[in-house]
């Protein structure tokens, strides 16, 4: 009783002296505040819109008729897209779009209305710059739909002044389709797909720079003696490191959603339990690391360039049946990887803690070995000032 008594006096006050470090750290301090607050303003404004809308599209109307006319004002009522410009020169348009000034190029070739009224075979060219996956997706998506809408109501008025009814001509329309039912993404936007993974990532990142600066402070500095160096030492430090971490969660995963309108954790303590692992295991990698890289700019230099591949890896923009079995299995050695889908079936399919429950002991694994070699260099090698440090003998 008396040693577990000791253990949690000499932990309160390591963890008093790591919050008393961090403020004499003004690198880490920069990064562990500051550096929160700048990335979540910085990546989620540009993917606000969330899917793109008004693309630019310009016309090459070779045809000249009422019909093209009307499919020209079908596809400016859409969504996605928008008719920019009309003109006869396909050339001029094309280049146009190379020099940024249009997302896509549609001809209406001079048959157009020929073949549309005798039913024959029409084919629209649609040139897209590919280069922007989401852009060619949107202004494909919009053209194809005001093309068959016109081709439909076309049909419909032939088959009335055949005397058909208008119901029954309506009904011809109607082909088999498939009922598609989108959940937890509704809008299919990018906002919601990818940027509650980067917030994870850049949490993590942040708080392994951090406490890895925090570190190589202990450990470069002879003026902290063994005190700053030992595994208390080392433990109040990763617990500091986590409670300010909470308070930052609670401002990425509840605060910035009700700002940028986007749904929200069902159970933030529920989110809290199962990110507490991951900031532990971030939070030793620091420490290790911080052994390794005695400088700030040598922590940024080796931890900061992580951060894409850990995205990618993580299967969040990527999907994981498409990657070599070699990197699926180096993913599971990355806190990211199951913090980042447990956090999306918390927040996206409301999953309960016995969904999350496998992710969740993973990310103790990682932890618990993270922290192990946190605490194994800080018994095996004194730093290499300390000798220099030392008194001179009377």
């Amino acid at each position: 009783m008396k040693t577990l008594l000791n253990f949690l006096l000499g932990l309160r006050g390591a963890f008093l002296a790591a919050g008393r470090d961090l403020m004499d750290n003004k690198a880490a301090r920069t990064v562990m505040i500051g550096g929160v607050l700048f990335y979540s303003l910085l990546y989620p404004l540009p993917f606000h819109n969330e899917v793109p809308q008004k693309l630019p599209l310009f016309v090459v109307d070779q045809a000249r008729s009422d019909l093209s006319r009307q499919l020209m004002r079908m596809i400016d009522s859409t969504e996605g897209v928008r008719v920019a410009a009309v003109t006869d020169s396909s050339q001029l348009a094309l280049e146009r779009m190379k020099s940024g000034d249009a997302t896509a190029v549609l001809i209406i070739p001079g048959d157009f209305s020929r073949n549309i009224m005798r039913s024959g075979k029409t084919i629209l060219p649609l040139y897209c710059d590919a280069n922007s996956l989401l852009s060619y997706r949107v202004a494909f998506t919009g053209v194809r739909l005001a093309a068959e809408n016109l081709g439909a109501g076309v049909r419909v008025e032939r088959y009335r002044k055949a005397g058909m009814p208008l119901l029954s001509a309506l009904s011809l329309q109607v082909r088999g389709q498939a009922s598609v039912f989108t959940l937890y993404n509704p809008a299919g936007n990018y906002f919601l797909n990818t940027v509650p993974a980067v917030f994870v990532v850049i949490l993590q990142q942040i708080m392994i720079i951090g406490c890895a600066m925090m570190s190589g402070k202990a450990w470069n500095d002879p003026m902290q003696g063994e005190h700053g160096r030992d595994a208390c030492a080392t433990t109040g430090r990763i617990l500091l490191c986590c409670c300010l971490f909470f308070l930052h969660a609670f401002f990425y995963f509840w605060l910035l959603p009700i700002w940028y309108d986007v749904p929200r954790p069902h159970s933030f303590g529920l989110l809290l339990f199962f990110l507490f692992p991951l900031f532990w295991a971030a939070g030793s990698l620091g420490c290790f690391f911080g052994r390794l890289l005695k400088t700030p700019e040598m922590v940024f230099v080796a931890i900061l360039p992580c951060a894409l591949p850990m995205l990618f890896l993580s299967g969040a923009v990527w999907p994981p049946e498409a990657m070599p079995a070699l990197a699926r299995f180096a993913a599971q050695f990355m806190p990211t990887t199951p913090g980042i889908v447990g956090y999306r079936l918390i927040m996206g399919r409301g999953a309960g803690f016995a969904e999350i429950m496998p992710l969740w002991l993973q990310l103790w694994g990682l932890a618990l070995a993270y922290y192990g070699l946190a605490l194994f260099p800080a018994r095996r090698k004194k730093p290499e000032n300390q000798d220099r440090a030392a008194p001179p003998d009377a």
